[in-house]
């Protein structure tokens, strides 16, 4: 899952006053379209107790190209299991898997802290089919 860091500033510790700063080096757009980013639904969600912070262990339908998929997410602030199944999310499907304690990472869900740095998942804001790619319209 990737959440911003700091304090509540803007990236680079930008103030409200001042245009936020990009993370990292520019990415040409030919390098931005190998980024895997697909749409998929939650179907299953469980508590991670080995994980250091309270943690989901879910599992991901990106429909019959990709699959089911796994992935951990810090998301217990915002969102309890029951509310996480069914919900469509944007994940990047093409990062190598991750080892997470015991458990396989496959997927990284995108997601954006809120005022209070609780995890916010990025998804569509209508019906799409899982695993369609997400672009730049």
């Amino acid at each position: 899952m990737l959440k911003a860091q700091g304090s509540g500033r803007g990236a680079r510790g930008s103030t409200a006053d001042e245009p936020a700063q990009p993370r990292g080096a520019m990415i040409s757009y030919p390098e931005f379209e190998k980024v895997g980013m697909r749409v998929g639904q939650i179907v299953r969600a469980d508590a991670f107790p080995e994980a250091r912070k309270p943690t989901y262990k879910l599992t991901i339908d990106f429909g019959p190209e990709i699959g089911h998929k796994n992935s951990a997410a810090q998301l217990t602030d915002r969102y309890s299991a029951a509310e996480l199944i069914g919900r469509l999310v944007v994940a990047v499907v093409n990062f190598p898997p991750r080892q997470i304690g015991p458990f396989m990472s496959d997927v990284l869900m995108l997601g954006v802290p809120d005022t209070d740095g609780a995890v916010i998942l990025l998804a569509p804001d209508s019906r799409v089919r899982e695993s369609v790619l997400s672009y730049c319209p």
